[in-house]
């Protein structure tokens, strides 16, 4: 019986081990998808302000042309 105990705990410390490692492995493989989507989002807020600045030159040259 005492064998059976000891052999039960080392199994539950193994399975406690491994399911740290991966809850870890889990949580790095998370904080990479949100770093990776937020560079995505901001890169392409940076791409959309460019193109509504050139819209607004555009847009400028336009009425000083028709004004003139």
């Amino acid at each position: 019986m005492g064998q059976l105990d000891h052999k039960n705990k080392h199994q539950i410390c193994a399975l406690d081990k491994m399911t740290v490692e991966r809850v870890s492995a889990e949580r790095s493989e998370c904080l990479q998808r949100i770093e990776q989507r937020a560079l995505q989002e901001r890169l392409e807020a940076e791409k959309r302000q460019k193109l509504d600045c050139g819209s607004v030159i555009l847009w400028k040259q336009y009425v000083i042309t028709v004004s003139t």
